[in-house]
């Protein structure tokens, strides 16, 4: 039991035990009242877009008047941050009585942070009667704790790339069927932008469930920052590439469940909702002069996207960059380092990450090792007209996005 909010989230973070596996944790929810399926939910998987396409399905319901709970990961500022109501935050008082109330449960059953999490969110949308919860996967799919969702109204799958490839596989098919695993019998899929033999298996996977799959249609874009989805254009605040794709995600998911008279949105909550929605530490730009943007581009394919969304960004290009141990660092730093003027490897406080030196691919990478330091040598060399690109690990972002904001407030 804990006293403060503080000594419980220290103790949340520390549980890192393997999982006990995904029927032993619906064995569980189901002695718990299968809590997870009191409130109408879509569940939303996928390699990259996840946060993303969240974000834009929240906005566009709070703008029909619904109240949308949202479970994503990891946090962004504070570890509360993963549990939100119409953007809000958990607040501390509710999360330490949830804790509290479940403390028990989480013991006797060895739950990790993870699925310790997903059971406050669940808790806490009931509690506070949200009309949906949207629920992110958080690894994979198929053997994903919130994959104990029973019948949520839509799945998603936003993309497929390369990543998680030691527990997913070591092919963008094999890691499809893992995130495939999430579609229900009589269900409904949404699937994004992906290649004809990863949508194959997808499909193949829907039919054994008996399910309805939907195929987004490529993106139409009209300029940098519109796009037309159904013959009808929409705006987004940002001027990265992918988010177009990710909206049209969103919107696809949207128009099902009008269709299924799940929802009632009208063309311009539609359009409100996707021009307003903005996701933290995803091509956000935090300061002008240099432009300074942060991006969590954690594996090849997000470093892809990130490097088509930056031609039309001032030079010289200086980019700051971290990665986690897990991940295919090196193949991303080559990636960046064929385009950047100047690249900064750099390191941060957290037990997977990847050491600055390992990055060193070249001779004219620069290894710094203190983030902060990194940054602030990007920002410099940047100079007073280009950009300072500040890109990897989410965990990065979120540990360094704070003094970011503070260097754009020095602007004003």
């Amino acid at each position: 039991m804990f006293n403060t909010v503080e000594q419980a989230i220290e103790w949340i973070t520390a549980q890192r035990n393997p999982s006990r596996g995904i029927e032993a944790f619906r064995s569980l929810m189901t002695r718990l009242g299968n809590i997870q399926d009191k409130i109408p939910s879509i569940h939303v998987a996928g390699t990259n877009g996840k946060g993303s396409t969240c974000t834009f399905l929240k906005d566009c319901l709070n703008e029909a008047g619904y109240t949308v709970g949202t479970f994503t990961s990891p946090h962004m500022v504070k570890h509360q941050d993963r549990i939100r109501i119409n953007g809000k935050w958990i607040d501390d008082d509710s999360f330490l009585r949830i804790c509290n109330e479940y403390y028990s449960v989480f013991i006797e059953n060895e739950l990790n942070m993870f699925e310790i999490d997903f059971i406050i969110a669940c808790e806490f949308f009931i509690t506070q009667s949200v009309d949906f919860m949207v629920i992110e996967v958080g690894l994979g799919g198929r053997l994903d704790c919130t994959n104990c969702l029973h019948h949520p109204l839509i799945s998603c799958i936003t993309s497929i790339g390369l990543d998680h490839m030691e527990l997913l596989g070591d092919t963008k098919e094999k890691i499809a069927f893992e995130k495939a695993g999430i579609i229900k019998t009589d269900s409904i899929c949404v699937v994004g932008q992906v290649s004809d033999s990863v949508f194959n298996v997808i499909l193949k996977q829907a039919n054994e469930m008996h399910s309805k799959i939907i195929r987004c249609k490529e993106v139409i874009k009209i300029d940098e920052a519109s796009f037309l989805f159904n013959k009808k254009r929409y705006e987004i605040q940002s001027k990265a590439n992918y988010q177009m794709q990710n909206a049209t995600v969103a919107l696809t998911i949207l128009n099902e469940l009008s269709r299924m008279n799940k929802i009632k949105i009208t063309n311009d909550q539609l359009f409100n909702g996707i021009k307003r929605s903005n996701w933290e530490g995803r091509f956000e730009i935090v300061k002008k002069h240099p432009i300074l943007l942060l991006d969590g581009a954690h594996n090849e394919e997000g470093i892809d996207a990130l490097l088509s969304s930056i031609k039309n960004l001032p030079k010289p290009w200086i980019f700051v960059f971290s990665a986690l141990k897990d991940k295919p660092a090196l193949k991303m730093v080559e990636k960046i380092y064929n385009v950047a003027d100047e690249l900064i490897v750099t390191e941060f406080d957290f037990y997977r990450v990847e050491h600055a030196i390992n990055l060193k691919q070249y001779d004219d990478i620069l290894c710094i090792e203190n983030a902060k330091e990194a940054i602030n040598r990007g920002i410099r060399d940047a100079e007073e007209s280009g950009t300072c690109i500040v890109c990897g690990s989410l965990y990065f972002i979120s540990e360094i996005r704070d003094y970011c904001l503070e260097k754009g407030r020095n602007d004003e």
